[in-house]
């Protein structure tokens, strides 16, 4: 009974306020109209201005979460490759990283800690530019397998190693790894596909495959601080 009558009075209450506003003098009426208006339309903006708070912050956690935070100790810095799709280049790539992160002209590149992508060919200030296995203009001085055979890596869509010597004998699924001056030693290539003679006659050259393709590569590691 006695939340029948509680219903009844807030019904009488919510009633008598209701025309009390309709009593009120007109200017009153617009004034609390527009009062009401503000404060809406402030409401409106300070939500807005917290998403967008908000999203930057988990965009930044995000980009965060997703390196590795190898910078430093160990002398890797992550980079995230800019995609380029739907005008992919299948020999470059661009990084988010440049000048002021320590990136350098011939920092080598790389898929994982020990596996070479390419070399650092262009820096700007926050961007750089990544000459990759898969560009014609891309060399390296290379040791195959166990007995460490020489060979010149030679970049392009399909990149193999030439001038490998005919006194030699390179068997498929052989690790191909870096032997210049200029990059650690042994940062693996790829492994050897198949081989054969070369247009002279006077070479082996062995065609490769990688543990990944161009398409694939979200992030990148660069190697920085001693060799730079």
């Amino acid at each position: 009974m006695k939340r029948k009558w509680l219903k009844i009075f807030l019904f009488l209450a919510l009633i008598f306020l209701a025309f009390s506003q309709v009593f009120l003098p007109l200017d009153l009426r617009i004034e609390n109209f527009l009062k009401n208006i503000f404060r809406v339309s402030s409401l409106v903006e300070e939500n807005n201005y917290l998403r967008k708070i908000n999203l930057d912050l988990e965009n930044k956690l995000s980009q965060l979460s997703s390196q590795k935070e190898l910078v430093s100790q160990n002398g890797y810095l992550p980079a995230k490759v800019f995609s380029l799709y739907p005008y992919n280049l299948k020999s470059r790539l661009y990084l988010d990283v440049g000048e002021k992160d320590g990136v350098r002209v011939g920092s080598p590149v790389l898929f994982s800690e020990t596996v070479l992508v390419g070399v650092i060919s262009n820096v700007w200030k926050t961007r750089s530019e990544v000459m990759t296995v898969f560009d014609p203009n891309f060399s390296l001085a290379v040791r195959i397998g166990e007995e460490e055979i020489d060979g010149l890596l030679e970049g392009g869509l399909n990149p193999k190693v030439g001038l490998i010597s005919k006194n030699k004998v390179v068997s498929s699924g052989e690790r191909v790894v870096s032997a210049s001056k200029d990059f650690p030693y042994g940062l693996l290539v790829g492994k050897v596909k198949s081989i054969k003679e070369d247009t002279s006659g006077a070479f082996w050259e062995a065609f490769l495959e990688l543990p990944y393709t161009l398409s694939d590569l979200r992030e990148v590691l660069i190697k920085v601080g001693e060799n730079n």
